[in-house]
């Protein structure tokens, strides 16, 4: 961590750390989400915007944005192998579980270095699968209820993970599928419950998406936009999003 927190103030990125960070930027500058941005990329990045909100709302000014995006990127990362950690001890011995979170930590952090929609994705796809594998794993009738809560809240950070990259709805179905057919000691009927509150977390997100498209009209999306698309503003992956 010490290592990946000094590094941040030593590289320079040459690819997409500025376009990424500008996806966030233009709308908390007001251009309106989903509608006057033309990129993509704008869902998986907007996960940003409430951290550089309060950093803009703070300083005033986008000085130093970009090193402040990277520090939200270590701490994220931090406190996702924390999270790892702490359910893996409870089914492993403790050493074990250290080193497969350091393995995870010390891969991401050397790879990335901020938070950006791969890394989101990332970031949802483990607090979803580790969440399932909790609730699977320490399932039984006195714990049913907290089960139920985890594989809901595990919906909801898939939802947010397909929202991020929207092609992991691939793998949204193979977690589903893997909950239904998956069975160790719940009865058929806390099974089925298990898949149902796992797509009713999704379900949550995709209602509050669908009432924001609702609110601002289906035809004002960009990927509708004419004038957008004859100018080739959001032309890579257009295709994908329709």
């Amino acid at each position: 961590i010490v290592l990946v927190i000094l590094r941040t103030f030593f590289c320079i990125i040459i690819t997409d750390e500025v376009f990424n960070i500008g996806q966030a930027l233009r709308t908390i500058r007001g251009n309106t989400f989903l509608v006057e941005n033309w990129d993509y990329f704008q869902t998986g990045d907007s996960f940003l915007i409430p951290f550089l909100y309060i950093f803009c709302k703070i300083t005033g000014s986008t000085e130093g944005i970009v090193l402040f995006s990277r520090l939200v990127f270590v701490a994220l990362q931090t406190l996702l192998s924390v999270f790892i950690y702490k359910i893996l001890s409870r089914f492993f011995d403790r050493m074990s579980s250290f080193f497969a979170v350091v393995i995870y930590t010390t891969a991401i952090s050397f790879l990335l270095f901020y938070m950006w929609y791969d890394n989101w994705e990332i970031f949802f796809r483990l607090i979803g699968l580790f969440l399932i594998f909790y609730a699977i794993s320490s399932f039984d009738q006195k714990t049913s209820g907290k089960a139920y809560l985890m594989v809901f809240l595990a919906g909801i950070a898939h939802a947010c993970m397909v929202f991020a990259y929207p092609t992991m709805i691939a793998l949204y179905v193979y977690v589903l599928a893997l909950i239904f057919f998956y069975r160790r000691k719940q009865s058929a009927k806390a099974h089925n419950l298990m898949a149902l509150f796992y797509i009713l977390g999704s379900a949550l997100v995709f209602a509050v998406f669908m009432l924001y498209v609702l609110k601002i009209g289906v035809g004002n999306l960009f990927i509708f936009n004419s004038t957008m698309a004859e100018a080739g503003l959001s032309s890579t992956g257009r295709e994908g999003y329709l």
